[in-house]
């Protein structure tokens, strides 16, 4: 009885809680609460601040990527690279972007020209930031070089290394889909680029970087009936010059669509940067009007022009410099002929005085000086129109050039036709004349001629049968759909065809034929490039000169 009693003793004062326990547990509970409760405001409170900093820094780094976009888009509506000139100040002040209220860039444009390669990268440095209410700023900056992806770079480029399947090609049936060599009798001067396969007989010179699509599984495919065979992959073949300087299995590099040479609804077309201030309906009642030729203006004649030259319809075009005959003047001179009409578009760089009898935009001009700086349209007789500036260097034809040469060409410009382009004689730059008449293409001074010029065709580019036994053309080539070729290739014995400056075809197309590696008829090909190329800022580019259209960025970093 007494071990029961000390037991509940024990019971009423250990686990029996005492008095105010349950108040303290309470108080406990609420504190525990009540701490989390602050913590979890606050946390909330901080993740909304930091998504309002990230928010912000987000719209600054967009801010920034707008001032890389701008400076890039300044740079593909240019009619060549610029130079470390060219580039505005407008590229240093600041901009606003207004949709993200208080957003603003900064954007810095430079160039940047490497001394061994030459080859100019721009350097584009943007700062976005977004203005808080207390004045801080959230900012982003980015720094990244580009470099413009061009086909002036090759001295020679093809999409595909067969003979075309091409109506204009006369003789062609039983050709379509066959192979087109490179023979011994051939020199390529610089890069070489194919997105098909090469096919090499005999031993060609290649001075360049050769490059094919096809890997190492399609092949170099050499016709070896001499007895020597070469490895499949080229590493042995003592064409490639350097030893091994050459590459299978490169990335296709596809041809720019013909589309931009004369898209109406495209304003960076080559017909609508000829035409300058017309728009497509302006153009539009042009192609009703006619053959003829217009110089793009603000006004009518006296006032300023406002694009390149644009001929409508075929035309034979000569391209010289004033003078008298056999004489060499100081101002770039294009004849177009369109049946029985002679344009003759002079850019005056040198002021020229009107012949007596002369009429200038209607009035009585005999004896009149033309300034410097001025555009100046002859027609039939001493019948003249001047327009104030040059012509921005793009002359467009919206037809067929039938006939084109010209001795001295003059300056840099760039002929665009939507159809073909016949060749009927050299094409020679005045400045390669004057400084270094007679000598062979292969041993001249680049760094001695001034002058540039680009070929477009939407369709072809052909050497006329009636052009001359050795025949030398100095341009940049681009024949979109599809060839370059000699439209008697199969049947007339030439001598060589030499070429500065590039060759870029879809399809290739023949310039002569050969057995055994000896040429049997056309021409044998002497090729090279036009080193001045290499440098697309160099300011040689002829102007608005189809490139890939694109500038490559080479490096991007955030700077902190």
């Amino acid at each position: 009885m007494r071990k029961n009693n000390r037991f509940l003793y024990f019971f009423k004062n250990n686990i029996i809680p005492q008095k105010g326990m349950a108040l303290l547990a309470t108080l406990i509970f609420v504190f525990i609460l009540t701490t989390l409760g602050i913590a979890l405001l606050t946390m909330t409170r901080s993740d909304i601040k930091l998504s309002t900093l990230q928010e912000e820094s987000t719209k600054a780094f967009y801010l920034a990527e707008a001032g890389v976009e701008r400076a890039v888009n300044w740079l593909e509506l240019r009619p060549y690279p610029p130079g470390s000139g060219d580039v505005p100040s407008s590229f240093k002040g600041t901009h606003e972007y207004e949709e993200l209220n208080t957003g603003k860039y900064t954007v810095n444009l430079s160039l940047d020209i490497d001394p061994d390669s030459l080859v100019a990268k721009y350097v584009i440095e943007t700062e976005g930031w977004i203005i808080r209410d207390d004045n801080s700023k959230s900012t982003r900056k980015i720094k990244t070089a580009v470099i413009i992806t061009n086909f002036a770079e090759y001295a020679y480029f093809s999409d595909d290394e067969r003979f075309p399947n091409n109506s204009n090609i006369s003789g062609s049936s039983g050709y379509v889909g066959a192979k087109i060599w490179f023979t011994g009798n051939d020199t390529i001067g610089g890069k070489l680029h194919t997105n098909g396969q090469l096919h090499i007989v005999n031993i060609p010179e290649f001075y360049g970087k050769v490059t094919s699509a096809v890997d190492e599984y399609g092949n170099v495919q050499f016709f070896d009936f001499w007895g020597d065979a070469y490895a499949e992959d080229g590493s042995d073949f003592p064409g490639f010059n350097p030893e091994g300087n050459y590459e299978l299995g490169v990335d296709i590099i596809p041809l720019p669509q013909y589309r931009n040479i004369s898209d109406l609804d495209d304003e960076k077309s080559l017909q609508r940067i000829a035409g300058g201030s017309w728009n497509k309906s302006d153009i539009q009642a042009v192609q009703t009007s006619g053959d003829h030729v217009y110089v793009p203006n603000v006004a009518g004649p006296g006032s300023g022009v406002t694009g390149g030259i644009y001929i409508q319809g075929d035309a034979n075009i000569e391209l010289n410099v004033d003078g008298s005959a056999g004489t060499e003047g100081p101002n770039s001179e294009i004849t177009i002929i369109q049946g029985g009409n002679t344009t003759i578009i002079t850019s005056v760089m040198e002021p020229i005085v009107l012949p007596a009898g002369s009429t200038l935009n209607g009035v009585a001009a005999g004896g009149t000086t033309i300034p410097a700086n001025t555009t100046l349209l002859k027609e039939a007789g001493d019948t003249y129109r001047n327009y104030g500036g040059i012509t921005n260097g793009l002359l467009f034809i919206d037809g067929s050039i039938n006939s084109l040469h010209g001795g001295n060409h003059k300056g840099k410009m760039t002929i665009a036709s939507n159809e073909s382009i016949n060749i009927t004689g050299d094409l020679l730059y005045e400045s390669r004349n004057t400084n270094q008449g007679g000598v062979d293409v292969n041993e001249l001074d680049m760094d001695l001629i001034e002058d540039s010029l680009g070929l477009i065709a939407a369709a072809d580019m052909v050497i006329d049968g009636s052009a001359p036994y050795d025949i030398e053309v100095d341009a940049i080539i681009m024949a979109l759909n599809t060839s370059f070729f000699f439209d008697r290739w199969k049947w007339d014995l030439k001598g060589t065809l030499s070429l500065l400056g590039g060759l870029i075809q879809y399809a290739r197309g023949p310039v002569g034929t050969h057995s055994a590696g000896t040429k049997i008829t056309g021409y044998s090909k002497n090729y090279n490039y036009d080193t001045r190329m290499a440098n697309p800022a160099g300011g040689y580019l002829p102007p608005y000169f189809p490139t890939t259209g694109q500038y490559e960025k080479i490096y991007w970093k955030e700077i902190y």
